[in-house]
């Protein structure tokens, strides 16, 4: 099982507060093709609560993008960006 990690970045606190501010806010989940015949089909690639970001990763169609309800306790990691 791999786990991975939702990096903020200062540049995008407007686009991570539009989603938080959204009804529900949402998580987008990206999966990878796993190239190896050792590796899973697909591979958990990327989580994010930026649409923009998850968006890009749309553009070239090798990646699959999901948004998934972002579950009431993950919501308090972002109540910090009104500071």
């Amino acid at each position: 099982m791999r786990t991975l990690f939702i990096e903020f970045f200062r540049g995008e606190s407007e686009c991570y507060k539009a989603n938080l501010s959204a009804a529900p806010p949402t998580i987008y989940i990206v999966l990878g093709r796993g190239e190896d015949a050792d590796e899973p089909k697909l591979l958990l690639f990327l989580v994010t609560i930026c649409p923009y970001e998850a968006e890009s990763y749309t553009e070239s169609g090798e990646e699959i993008v999901e948004g998934m309800i972002m579950l009431t306790e993950n919501r308090v990691m972002g109540s910090g960006l009104d500071r």
